[in-house]
């Protein structure tokens, strides 16, 4: 009896064993700028799904998703980096304002809402504040020059259906017969393919304006 239960025990042990090695490998979603990536609706396989991608989420009105996930993100962090660090000024101003206001009346402030008090807290808070502001006056400009302009949007879809791709190695460039004067330049990082800066100034996000 004691020989049949160790060896259904040892069977148990194998089937569980087979079961976590079917498993999928942890494919926890990449969150950039608290916006969660999703490679099923948005894929970015090779560089004409990243392109119908970008197309796809600004049909959408998912900017922010396309400078989160589909804008070269070395490009992004640059221009949120650069914007964050002329907007942390006045945000620590306001802050700094708010927190005079809410220690007057502490009880109308919920406690998560308590900004810090002490000076390494309180910095990180403007800092991030600031990158959060920075982070939206690039999906800003993103949408001023795509968004409000659908004749972009409807070229960048006909780039993605019916562009002739030309890869070397890492870079991409899509062109269109019919448009000889455009092309979309992409780049691929790991298994996906980013919307390079290069392309025309259609597709490019003016990169000074500033939206606080």
């Amino acid at each position: 009896m004691r020989r049949v239960a160790v060896v259904a025990l040892m069977t148990a042990a194998l089937v569980a064993t087979a079961v976590i090695a079917q498993q999928p490998a942890d494919k926890t979603p990449v969150v950039r700028y608290g916006v969660t990536a999703n490679a099923t609706f948005y894929p970015q396989g090779t560089a004409k799904e990243a392109l119908a991608s970008t197309a796809k989420a600004m049909e959408n009105k998912r900017h922010e998703y396309v400078v989160a996930h589909i804008m070269d993100p070395a490009v992004v962090d640059g221009l949120v980096a650069d914007r964050a660090k002329r907007l942390e000024p006045e945000v620590e101003k306001e802050l700094s304002a708010r927190r005079v206001e809410q220690r007057r009346n502490p009880a109308l402030v919920l406690p998560e809402d308590f900004l810090p008090a002490t000076p390494p807290e309180f910095a990180e808070r403007v800092k991030a504040e600031a990158e959060k502001r920075a982070f939206q006056s690039v999906v800003q400009s993103v949408r001023d020059n795509l968004g409000e302009a659908p004749e972009n949007v409807r070229l960048l879809a006909k780039f993605a259906r019916e562009g002739t791709v030309a890869e070397a190695g890492t870079a991409a460039t899509v062109t269109l017969k019919d448009v000889p004067n455009k092309q979309v330049y992409l780049k691929q990082s790991g298994t996906r393919w980013h919307v390079e800066d290069r392309q025309t100034e259609d597709f490019k996000p003016k990169a000074e304006k500033i939206e606080k």
